[in-house]
């Protein structure tokens, strides 16, 4: 081995023990021994394995949060016992009921499990799987908040929203002004990642819950400290952020435009700031518009002529051409998706025809009643263009005259045609829609219909096209909610 190869073989060697060094100084250590120690107060941090859990030790009991595993749970009560003899566990207060939190309860015999009234719900939800078999349903429930007062010391459960869970909740130490939150936000982040599964809106329901509590310090699950200046940071500037998109959405402007319009001049030195763009977009992607519009169009339609009405007669007019139409309609919309219903009609249509033995002249007019779905490309909230189908009813009245030749009264001579038919059939088509304010847009609405005819009721087939202005109604401005986030187990007890 050469010299060189000798000095790049140790260099390599050395660089990768210092990566693998570097790499577990900041994984979580799953096998570290299990330690009990004062974190603030009367308040303990109980450490497992890369997971952590709270107790409130008084001088009438122990209060215990999530505990994690049967394993764990059955080392907490032994560890509990030796530094606390003659205390037992009061109660046990989860935070929500995913099994990598809420198996052991049971360990603790005689406790009060205390969760969210979503907690069983939630629960029986999951039951399909294995991995929630030792999850026990909680003894006791609440909604928004819980309190408890144990040997004179306060501890408080109380409900943060979806972000992580639906049954979501946190612990709150008044006294020693602690929160664990065993899933808070990545408020730590700077600019701030919302993540690919809350909604905005969930976050700012944890952030307006935690910012409302007299706290010093937040802990999360893993035992990781976060300070409670970083949400009176993240939550002024998302409010105004959150708040100007909705109004932009609601008065039906572009991604393109909030972009450019949503400044937020009062927090350009906020370190968030830098990603502006992104949350607006974030933002912007969380929301529905729910609106509710009329609709008129005037223009022209082609419809075609009935197979049985010219054969055999010369000459033939027969019952086909363009004639003015107009269109009204109401539709709904939630998001790219919409419902229309239509009425539609037509001027008279003409027609007449003659034989040796017969003649007629007639007048004919069409409606049309359509129940079509919407499907936006473009921008939901401004241009774009849509694309319909569905069903329609179409209703023809022809009124008229014929004479019969060769022939004697009553059989012979001029009688009265009146005729009325209805039958369904099936409208494609689409429309060009072009934004003109945050109410009114510009459509170029363009119906294929095919319906059956008759020797009297023309139009199997009939294309209407024409222009038109639509007005928003009503308008909501709705949130998609977020999805929780998944289950991740880094490791097992």
């Amino acid at each position: 081995m050469t010299p060189r190869l000798v000095v790049c073989t140790s260099l390599a060697i050395a660089l990768l023990c210092g990566l693998t060094s570097a790499t577990s100084a900041q994984a979580p250590d799953s096998q570290a021994a299990p330690s009990l120690t004062v974190l603030r107060g009367n308040v303990y941090l109980a450490r497992v394995d890369w997971r952590t859990t709270v107790v409130l030790a008084t001088q009438d009991g122990l209060v215990v949060g999530d505990p994690i595993s049967e394993k764990g749970a059955a080392w907490l009560r032994a560890e509990l016992a030796t530094r606390f003899p003659g205390q037992r566990v009061r109660y046990v207060l989860q935070s929500h009921h995913h099994f990598d939190r809420a198996r052991g309860a049971s360990v603790f015999d005689g406790a009060e499990t205390i969760g969210h009234r979503l907690f069983n719900v939630e629960l029986r939800q999951a039951r399909g799987s294995e991995l929630y078999r030792d999850v026990a349903p909680v003894k006791r429930t609440f909604d928004v908040r819980e309190r408890l007062v144990v040997g004179g010391r306060r501890v408080e459960l109380i409900h943060t929203g979806p972000a992580h869970a639906p049954d979501m909740s946190a612990l709150y130490f008044p006294d020693e002004r602690v929160l664990f939150d065993v899933a808070p936000p990545a408020i730590d982040v700077v600019p701030f990642v919302f993540g690919p599964y809350a909604s905005p809106q969930d976050i700012v329901r944890w952030l307006t819950v935690v910012s409302a509590l007299d706290i010093d310090v937040i802990v999360g699950s893993d035992g990781r400290t976060f300070d409670v200046a970083a949400v009176r940071l993240l939550k002024p500037y998302l409010d105004d952020l959150i708040a100007s998109v909705v109004s932009g959405v609601h008065d039906g402007r572009t991604l393109q435009q909030l972009r450019a319009t949503i400044q937020l001049p009062a927090h350009a030195a906020n370190p968030h700031y830098a990603a502006r763009v992104a949350h607006i977009e974030r933002v912007y992607r969380g929301l529905s518009l729910r609106q509710w519009s009329a609709q008129a169009a005037a223009g022209l339609s082609q419809m075609s002529e009935p197979a049985a009405y010219c054969p055999g007669y010369d000459p033939c007019d027969p019952p086909e051409g363009v004639l003015p139409s107009g269109t009204i309609g109401v539709g709904f919309s939630f998001g790219r998706v919409g419902f229309v219903a239509e009425a539609d009609s037509g001027a008279q249509l003409f027609a007449s025809r003659s034989s040796l033995f017969y003649d007629d002249i007639i007048a004919n007019r069409r409606s049309r009643l359509s129940g079509l779905v919407r499907y936006r490309i473009g921008s939901a909230t401004g241009s774009g263009i849509d694309l319909l189908g569905g069903v329609t009813w179409v209703s023809s009245d022809t009124q008229g005259l014929e004479r019969i030749k060769e022939a004697l009264p009553p059989l012979g001579g001029r009688h009265e045609i009146a005729s009325r038919a209805s039958t369904f059939g099936y409208t494609v088509g689409a429309e060009l829609v072009l934004s003109v304010s945050g109410r009114w847009s510009l459509r170029t609405p363009a119906r294929f219909t095919i319906a059956e005819d008759d020797e009297l009721h023309p139009g199997r087939s009939d294309l209407r096209i024409g222009v038109g202005l639509a007005y928003h109604l009503t308008r909501r401005v709705a949130v998609r909610p977020g999805k929780p986030d998944p289950v991740v187990m880094r490791s097992t007890p």
